[in-house]
């Protein structure tokens, strides 16, 4: 999935960082397509900024596609004999598939939100008090209305 992704969005037009750890792989794809390959472990803080940096000193930054996979345990939560499946295998899928996940998710977020805004920015002016909603006649069975949520500008 991570190599069609690659292929697609690279055909787009994008420029594209692969971040991984299957070097062989992605140095194939960085020859081939002549996108950039960079070794990143998606659950690394590290060597995700590493991987983040890599592409904001393309442009910036725009997308983040996390297709990584992992190891992955499974079995029975009670085996024949009445034992409990091992926690270990566990703590190694969730840590492969949720936590690696999000710290790539999160850290991306972050450089797309903080380092990408316009660079013009919109006033709003303080002259206009703000309206207050319409008001309507409620009967006495009418339940009470919510308040609203204040807005910013």
């Amino acid at each position: 999935m991570g190599e069609a992704t690659v292929r697609r969005l690279h055909a787009a037009g994008a420029r594209v960082v692969i971040a991984d750890v299957a070097d062989e792989k992605g140095k194939a794809l960085e020859q081939e397509l002549g996108v950039r390959y960079v070794h990143a472990d998606a659950g690394s803080e590290d060597e995700v900024l590493a991987a983040i940096a890599e592409a904001e000193a393309m442009g910036p930054l725009r997308i983040s596609v996390d297709v990584h996979g992992g190891p992955a345990v499974g079995g029975r939560l009670l085996g024949k004999d009445g034992s409990p499946m091992g926690i270990d295998g566990f703590r190694t899928t969730i840590e492969s598939y949720l936590i690696s996940f999000f710290n790539v998710m999160r850290l991306a977020a972050a450089a797309i939100a903080g380092r990408n805004r316009p660079r013009t920015a919109v006033a709003a002016s303080s002259s206009t008090p703000p309206r207050s909603p319409p008001t309507r006649a409620r009967s006495a069975n009418s339940p009470t209305p919510l308040p609203r949520a204040a807005s910013s500008p």
